[in-house]
């Protein structure tokens, strides 16, 4: 579980990765019973709506789960009301759950009303927000074309979250050390790659590691994650020494020739 809650991509239920297809009717048959209940409820019943909804994503329905997470964000805006921390919980996996879909588009601008919304209701450092800033990231990052736009504005935000979970969380809280494993990577693909961002990165990637290495243990999935994404920083690195190579010895052939 605890792979669950520290991944960048939100709030997914991995557990419900292998649940039996027979699950998927007990969860409908719990929630119908739910809504015949004579006491209150409905917040039982919206999560068990949620809860059905991750299922069917996690299980690959991912259309499934779009359509039902839609409906639950608007029967949850009637409820709560369009600001409430749960409606905006429910948002946050819907945006999750396009991207999944690979509706990046629509995803986005989820992701950007899911931040939007929480900054407004709970502030910059309440972990709601710093998840959904964390969100917003990972999904710039993946963008094609990755633009230098896309990139800056990944990085501001994953800067936003790594400070918010230092503050909240503490400096060697897993939380903080993966959002600061995610930055490096981020950092590694930069559009524009220089010395000194790989240095940053570099920095990121190393302390990251020993960290979580220390904390949780060398096998444990974060920690392996994080191992990976430093191996990944090094291959960058030795692709931009091999590219400055070559742009120096065709410089210096340019000049032999010129000078010839």
């Amino acid at each position: 579980m605890m792979k669950d809650q520290l991944q960048e991509h939100e709030a997914i239920d991995s557990t419900c990765a292998s649940v039996p297809e027979r699950k998927s009717v007990f969860t409908l048959s719990t929630l119908s019973s739910s809504k015949r209940s004579s006491f209150p409820v409905q917040k039982t019943h919206f999560k068990l709506k949620e809860n059905l909804a991750r299922m069917l994503r996690e299980c690959g329905k991912t259309l499934e789960a779009e359509q039902l997470f839609k409906a639950l964000q608007s029967e949850m805006e009637l409820r709560f009301g369009a600001d409430h921390v749960e409606t905006l919980g429910c948002l946050s996996q819907l945006a999750v759950t396009l991207q999944k879909c690979g509706k990046n588009a629509e995803a986005l601008g989820r992701h950007r009303d899911c931040l939007e919304r929480r900054r407004r209701v709970l502030g910059n450092y309440h972990e709601d927000t710093l998840q959904s800033a964390s969100n917003l990231a990972v999904l710039l990052g993946d963008s094609q074309p990755f633009t230098a736009d896309s990139f800056h504005e990944a990085r501001q935000l994953y800067m936003l979250a790594l400070n918010g979970r230092r503050q909240q969380l503490g400096l060697e809280h897993p939380r903080t050390l993966y959002t600061m494993s995610n930055l490096g990577k981020l950092i590694d693909r930069a559009p524009e790659p220089s010395a000194e961002l790989l240095q940053e990165a570099e920095t990121l990637h190393a302390e990251a590691v020993e960290q979580l290495v220390n904390i949780l243990h060398e096998a444990h999935p974060l920690a392996l994650t994080a191992k990976h994404n430093q191996a990944c920083h090094w291959l960058a690195c030795m692709e931009h020494e091999a590219s400055d190579r070559c742009e120096v010895s065709g410089k210096t052939r340019e000049s032999k020739k010129l000078q010839a």
